[in-house]
């Protein structure tokens, strides 16, 4: 099993940045208010401008597809990590792989 590298992530070589998302807060209502405005009368253009000319105002705000694909193989690699670190596994199903020295049992 190989590390994904497809999304930004170093784990295990660097660690896993910590949490930089946060909630809408009274610095970006406004922004985050004219930017549904826009969305709900169909107006994306409009819409885009609005959040391209406030991008790293709302950067720290913003949950896309890339930031969860990032998160999705963060955890992938974390549990590759976990897999190849450990020496004894119970599980019903047996692992992909198996490090030399490592045992696998199977629960019942």
């Amino acid at each position: 099993m190989n590390y994904q590298r497809t999304f930004g992530s170093h784990y295990p070589t660097e660690c896993i940045a910590t949490g930089t998302r946060r909630d809408v807060d009274d610095a970006v209502i406004d922004l985050v208010n004219q930017y549904n405005a826009f969305m709900k009368q169909g107006d994306i253009k409009s819409a885009n401008t609005l959040l391209t000319a406030n991008q790293a105002v709302l950067a720290p705000y913003i949950i896309n597809t890339k930031y969860l694909n990032y998160l999705e193989e963060e955890i992938y690699n974390t549990g590759i990590a976990a897999l190849s670190t450990i020496t004894q596994m119970i599980s019903d199903a047996e692992p992909p792989t198996q490090d030399e020295g490592s045992s696998w049992y199977m629960e019942y």
